[in-house]
């Protein structure tokens, strides 16, 4: 097999070789791998082996670049009369040198674009050359990000990995410099040479007076590796950008070198100058391309000055053919990589505003805007030429068309189709920030201007953001790995950016992605998610074979837990290599790791993993060892009963009777009773399994004895779960389903019926039967998650896993299981099960009314499609999801937030009724389009709005809408408060009675809070016969008597002391007596003198 990808090639023994690395591509397997699936490639979920050739040519996608065929555009046909300065740069890019910069400078037209283009295309034996031209005639080309960008792209490739996932603003320098410090150490350990080159220093637009610029200089490596030279050109002395450090090399004059001016360039300049002289004085056509090309600033396209000059493409481009190589060149543009114009050297473009009247470049930019606002009129098509979407709005930058350029930046449909051509909002982002910086340059910056630029910005953040944490993996499982990354930039919420990391690294490691998988896993921001994501990087290289590899990723796994559990996956891989030195020296090192975790209960499973490790590889005594080191006799047990039951699984009953004793031992020692039962019974279930069928009745005996000491009700009925698995093992099952019958809570009678099932107690269709006797309002969702999966792989009943989903009352988790369920059958081949299941979710997710849950079901189906085979029909709803994402979610959100937002200014304002009006908007936006939580969000800080505006009439309508009853209660009290404190007491009052009545209808635990608080306002009303009678309902006691106390301090004489006699009543007497003291001292005088002559010695 022999396969290609960028700078590797792949023999016909199967080894790949880069320019810096030599693999091989190895035979693998694949199963158990629980939900993942894989087809022809890796899966990854917990367990990891792989099955099939790896036939696709190569383990991952690295970077391509088409930069060459950019300088290739640049470069001149031939260099003559430069043999001089060719062999010097060969001598300084080859051999030694006291410095390992060079600057090269010379004045304009001297030569240098044309020397330095023609040495990267024609570079000396054993040098990788990374060059970048920065030019202003073309966008992204001439400041620092665009450098980021073109050099990461040339260094990826080089390396044979992928672009660095999420490269930022913010993270792009340390990218780059990470990438060239990696290919310098490459070039230097196989003899070679990096040369990094960046001609034209001296056109750096991106430094402004803003503290956050930076130079291209300042970029460049101050301290180079071994392996790196760098060769930079400008103009004849240029002052040296001042965030470049007073160390850095370029600051050293005896790296300059003055380069001569050749007299080549300069006949070109003539030539070039000539013509554009004839240009500027030809016909209306050739002048007006002349003209629109020095106006646009960016490049445009033969289709597109046919569009702007009215004439047919084939017209122009006879045109543009004679004097291309003079006074234009072409470049492709960065997005679609069409052939654009542009003007062949910087200076020309200051020659052609000189030789064009100024009327003439103003009329060419009014026809580029008129050009502009048809396209922006028809919403932006999908035939809008790339130059309106990306080299406009820099035109408008550099002429400080400020309104123009807020207007392009703020246009919601045209930042819709960038990302449809780029698949990201980065670039409109980009736009946005831009405005913001040419708005912060006005002496009195526009406001209003700012505050749409935000707005518009937080749109964009949102619709990204509320972009289904499955949609990135699912746009890699369709092969758009890109487009997969730039879904992911946009979740910024913390907890769904690294649950979509998570699933986005499973989804590349599923395609063999396996370098890329690890820059991502690395890039995860928070310590969790990175070490989570590392380890399964780790658990697919070693399904690979890649010990080492493997071994290497642990090294950058910061928790000591998911680093342990890691190196199990190495450990595993290593037994299977038959290579049990390896495992045992990496099972040393888990064990070190395990013994660091700082939580004692995490501590303790990574020492049961690594002692069950070292069971596997039959170093017992070291196993045992270890489990005895876990210093909590409830972990240790724990540790003890798995190396025993793994005994019983190995046949070994010697060893399982031994750890057996010690762990019963260990059991019924611990002080808690349900934990006695629990660890009891499991020791129960094991003996049985290996016919230890007298010793197992024993077991089950004393977890039933240890039960009855359990008092805690929820402790009992979880206690009551694991005696009924044991009753089942141990042979009594007509006592485990009676028992089973007297459990009360849902998930936890699901749970037991469940074991019995297991236990062949009762078959599934009787399990199935006592489902719907299963009552209860309040069955918790993640309980009967897990019970599903249990019922669908652990028992392999899909019938029964399908029964238990529908207890779940939440339509869109419900939904959401049920797909993942699909996937499952689909990955066992049960596709017609698959199919059905899919084709009834659909149905059922019509009647979903919340968009966001809408799109996030689309996505699951997607994934479904795919995993049955029907490619473009995911790839379809893929669109249609983001789309809905695009047209929606992040409008209606962000729609109803500004509402918002100028309810709280109209509230600051005083304008109360105004604010009452955008506050109702706000909120009837969100409730409109099905987006209850969101509206329910916006309804609480309505209430904070209209209680601030004392528009209290409001607020006791919001506070009369919160759903959940005892939210209710308490909101209203605190605007029945507000209503008292304003001194309107009837309007108080009539709401109390109000809150009163819903209070009757909450049970007794949720009563308190509330009647303390009635009882508190009906006091502070002068109420206190009603703030007494309230007090009295309240069920906890301690509660109850401190409201007592507060209002016999309120209250006259005769009705202090009937509530001081409740108190006594109510609590022990010196609790009593220890509240009463101020207000009835000679009281408890009196019970202490009393209490001392009851008991003179302690007087």
């Amino acid at each position: 097999m022999t396969a290609t990808a960028g700078s590797a090639i792949a023999d016909e023994d199967g080894a790949v070789t880069g320019m810096g690395s030599r693999w091989r591509l190895p035979r693998v397997r694949a199963a158990e791998t629980g939900q993942a699936q894989a087809s022809g490639g890796v899966a990854v979920s917990g367990n990891l082996i792989v099955d099939g050739d790896l036939v696709a040519g190569f383990p991952v996608q690295p970077a391509h670049t088409g930069y060459l065929e950019q300088i290739r555009r640049i470069a001149p046909p031939e260099l003559r009369d430069r043999a001089e300065e060719l062999a010097e740069l060969a001598a300084f890019c080859t051999g030694p040198s006291e410095y390992p910069y060079r600057w090269l400078r010379g004045p304009a037209w001297a030569g240098k674009s044309a020397l330095l283009s023609w040495f990267a295309l024609n570079p000396p034996a054993g040098v990788q050359l990374v060059p970048f031209f920065v030019t202003g005639r073309f966008a992204g080309q001439n400041d620092r990000l665009g450098f980021c960008e073109v050099v990461t792209e040339q260094l990826s490739a080089f390396l044979g990995r992928p672009v660095p996932a999420r490269m930022t603003d913010a993270t792009c320098d340390g990218h780059v410099l990470s990438l060239i410090h990696e290919a310098a150490d490459v070039c230097a350990e196989n003899g070679t040479r990096l040369v990094l080159l960046v001609d034209g220093l001296d056109e750096d637009q991106g430094v402004t007076a803003r503290p956050e610029s930076y130079s291209i200089a300042a970029l460049l490596p101050s301290r180079p590796r071994a392996g790196l030279r760098v060769i930079v050109t400008s103009r004849l002395r240029p002052p040296v950008p001042s965030d470049v450090p007073d160390d850095h090399p370029l600051r050293e004059p005896r790296v300059v070198r003055e380069l001569s001016v050749s007299p080549h360039a300069q006949a070109v300049r003539a030539d070039a100058e000539r013509e554009l002289q004839r240009l500027a004085a030809a016909p209306k056509l050739e002048r007006e391309i002349l003209g629109l090309v020095t106006a646009a600033d960016g490049g445009l396209t033969t289709q597109d000055l046919a569009e702007l000059t009215g004439t047919s493409v084939f017209t122009l481009g006879r045109h543009l053919g004679t004097v291309a190589g003079r006074t234009f060149t072409t470049l492709l543009s960065p997005w679609t990589r069409e052939e654009v114009y542009v003007l062949g050297h910087d200076e020309l473009r200051t020659s052609a505003l000189q030789v064009l009247s100024g009327g003439d470049v103003a009329g060419h930019r009014e026809r580029l805007h008129r050009w502009a606002e048809d396209y922006r009129d028809e919403g932006w098509p999908a035939r809008t030429p790339e130059y309106l979407l990306h080299g406009y709005f820099r035109t408008l930058q550099l002429t400080d068309d400020l309104p123009r350029a807020v207007a392009q930046a703020t246009d919601y449909a045209r930042h819709d189709r960038m990302l449809q051509v780029t698949g990201s909002d980065a670039a409109g982002l980009a736009e946005i920030n831009a405005a913001q910086e040419l708005l912060l340059g006005r002496d009195t910056p526009d406001l209003l201007a700012m505050a749409r630029l935000a707005i518009h910005r937080d749109r964009l953040r949102a619709r990204s953001d509320n972009a289904p944490v499955a949609l990135p993996s699912l746009w890699a499982a369709l092969g758009a790995v890109d487009r997969a990354e730039s879904v992911l930039s946009g979740i910024t919420a913390p907890a769904r950016h690294g649950r979509a990391l998570l699933a986005l690294v499973e989804a590349l490691l599923a395609a063999g992605e396996f370098d890329r998988a690890r820059t991502l896993a690395d890039s995860a921001l928070r310590p969790e998610i990175r070490s989570q994501a590392l380890a399964m990087v780790v658990a697919g290289r070693c399904g690979t074979g890649d010990l080492a590899g493997a071994e290497e990723v642990t090294t950058l796994i910061e928790d000591p837990q998911y680093r342990v559990a890691a190196l199990g996956s190495a450990i595993k891989a290593a037994m299977d290599a038959g290579k049990p030195a390896e495992a045992e020296r990496l099972a040393a090192c888990a064990q070190a790791h395990a013994l660091t975790v700082a939580n004692p209960s995490r501590r303790a499973s990574a020492i049961r993993n690594v002692s069950v490790l070292y069971a596997q590889l039959n170093d017992h005594d070291r196993a045992v060892g270890l489990a005895r080191l876990t210093p909590e006799p409830i972990h240790r047990v724990y540790t003890l009963s798995t190396l025993a039951a793994d005994a019983a699984k190995a046949g070994d009953h010697d060893r399982w009777r031994l750890l057996s004793a010690e762990a019963e031992s260990t059991a019924r020692s611990l002080p808690q009773p349900v934990a006695r039962v629990k660890h009891l019974a499991a020791l129960a279930r094991t003996a049985a399994q290996i016919d230890q069928r007298v010793h197992a009745r024993v077991l089950a005996r004393d977890a039933a004895e240890s039960l009855e000491k359990v008092k805690d009700p929820a402790e009992r009925t979880a206690a009551l779960v694991s005696l009924i698995a044991a009753l089942v093992a141990t042979g009594d099952p007509e006592l485990a389903r009676l028992l089973t019958r007297s459990i009360a809570t849902p998930d936890k009678r699901i749970t037991a019926l469940l074991n019995l099932v297991d236990g062949g107690a009762v078959t599934a269709s009787e399990c199935l039967a006592e489902l719907p006797l299963v009552e209860g309002d309040e069955i918790r969702e993640g309980p009967l998650i897990a019970l599903v999966w249990r019922a669908a792989l652990g028992l392999r009943q899909p019938d029964l896993a399908e029964a238990v989903a529908e207890r779940i009352h939440t339509p869109a988790t419900r939904l959401h299981l049920l797909v993942r369920l699909a996937r499952r059958y689909a990955a066992d081949g049960a596709h017609e099960r698959a199919d059905r299941l899919g084709a009834e979710v659909s149905e059922l997710s019509r009647s979903l009314t919340d968009r966001q849950e809408q799109v996030e079901v689309m996505t699951a189906l997607a994934l479904l499609d795919v995993s049955l085979g029907r490619t473009e029909q995911a790839r379809r709803t893929a669109d249609a999801a983001q789309s809905h994402l695009r047209d929606f979610t992040g409008q209606v959100v962000h729609q109803s937030r500004a509402m918002l937002n100028l309810a709280r200014a109209m509230t600051a304002m005083g304008d109360a009724k105004r604010a009452r009006e955008l506050g109702g908007l706000a909120e009837g936006l969100a409730l409109e389009h099905g987006m209850d939580e969101e509206g329910a969000k916006i309804r609480a800080e309505l209430l904070e709005l209209a209680m601030a505006a004392s528009d209290l009439t409001w607020a006791s309508g919001l506070a009369r809408e919160v759903p959940e009853p005892r939210r209710r209660a308490l909101t209203l009290l605190r605007v029945a408060r507000a209503w008292a404190d304003a001194g309107v007491t009837n309007r108080a009052l009539d709401l109390l009675s109000e809150i009163e009545a819903g209070i009757d209808g909450l049970p007794d635990n949720r009563r308190s809070r509330p009647l303390v608080d009635l009882a508190r306002l009906l006091a502070h009303l002068g109420r206190p016969e009603r703030a007494e009678q309230a007090a009295c309902r309240i069920p906890d006691p301690q509660q109850r008597v401190a409201v007592f106390l507060e209002l016999a301090q309120q209250v006259a004489d005769p009705h202090a002391k009937r509530l001081l006699a409740r108190v006594l009543g109510t609590t022990s007497w010196a609790e009593s007596l220890a509240g009463m003291a101020s207000m009835a001292p000679s009281v408890v005088q009196a019970v202490a003198d009393e209490q001392l002559a009851e008991n003179p010695d302690f007087g």
